[in-house]
């Protein structure tokens, strides 16, 4: 055995005798099973490296869509740990980032669902009813309508000081483009 542990490592060895056939019988030794099983343990380490090297992208993927960053860490160990159990339970996964990122998209949608269950089963008095029954907004679409507005705020902050104000005067403060042109003492071509 001491041959077989330094040339395939223990594991495998462990894994062949696991499998290798009743154990109240006499099953013959074979050495192609051994590089099967040792094949199957490469392979599981590999899939489990590749989650790792997920890590980083799945918790950009949560902080961006969590309400803190402590969700965002809770939601991100949630799919890691996920992904990892499916692994050890034998799933086939040929695509990685196709299976990653369906993962991540069903445990966001389940944290979204736990988020709205615990809103609502907070108590209302009447003038919260009330808030709800003249058509306003649920509060899921609330929250969807909030991580909108965090998206657009990453995205304008991206553009350039005049771009920026120039959305802001337009769109928040109502201001015609004549208007945002001579305050900022840009050409009206640039406004429109």
């Amino acid at each position: 055995p001491d041959d077989i542990v330094n040339e395939f490592g223990a594991d495998t060895l462990r894994l062949y005798e696991m499998f290798m056939g009743d154990y109240t019988q006499d099953a013959p030794w074979s050495t192609d099973s051994l590089r099967g099983c040792k094949r199957f343990i490469d392979k599981v380490i590999r899939l489990k490296e590749k989650v790792v090297d997920y890590a980083e992208k799945v918790f950009f993927f949560c902080v961006k869509r969590c309400n803190s960053r402590m969700d965002a860490e809770d939601l991100s160990q949630t799919i890691l740990l996920e992904v990892l159990e499916n692994i050890d339970k034998g799933a086939q996964i040929d695509n990685m980032d196709f299976y990653i990122w369906g993962v991540c998209k069903n445990q966001y949608n389940m944290y979204l669902r736990k988020t709205i269950k615990n809103r609502n089963n907070l108590e209302y008095n009447e003038e919260e009813i009330d808030m709800y029954s003249d058509n306003s907004k649920t509060p899921l679409e609330e929250l969807l309508e909030d991580e909108k507005i965090r998206k657009m705020n990453s995205a304008i902050k991206l553009l350039s000081k005049d771009y920026a104000e120039i959305l802001y005067a337009y769109y928040v403060e109502d201001k015609t483009l004549k208007f945002i042109a001579e305050e900022l003492n840009i050409p009206l071509g640039t406004v429109c």
